[in-house]
């Protein structure tokens, strides 16, 4: 190995795991997806893990066993809206298919918990 090569490679290692692993909005939108995806593989307790600790509290388990209505948060189109990185707060646009196949769209609200985003609020 020609000198100087260890110093190298050590370098782009520490830069590589100091380096920042996305956007916040990346963040938001990982975890919209993971909750989307939970809800289609009627993952009742995967859903749970994605909601804030006031939502867990109250039988998050038991609120969540209507199938039906897992899937159809597991056919949701979400868009990610404003994320404040610094208060730790985001709006998502989230829309799922309504009444006579007409689409809904409603605002929920982010917030991050320990690095976390979880669903604070759904449909504003």
């Amino acid at each position: 190995m020609p000198k100087g090569a260890v110093p190298a490679v050590l370098l782009a290692l520490v830069t590589a795991s100091c380096s920042p692993s996305g956007s916040a909005k990346d963040d938001v939108s990982a975890a919209m997806d993971a909750f989307v995806k939970a809800a289609r593989d009627g993952d009742v307790k995967e859903v749970c893990g994605h909601m804030a600790k006031v939502y867990r509290d109250g039988g998050c388990e038991q609120n969540w066993s209507d199938r039906a209505f897992l899937a159809t948060l597991g056919k949701a189109g979400v868009k990610v809206g404003k994320v404040d990185e610094k208060a730790g707060e985001a709006t998502v646009s989230v829309t799922v298919p309504g009444a006579g196949g007409r689409p809904r769209t409603s605002d929920w609200e982010l917030v991050r918990v320990d690095g976390d985003w979880q669903i604070a609020l759904m449909g504003r």
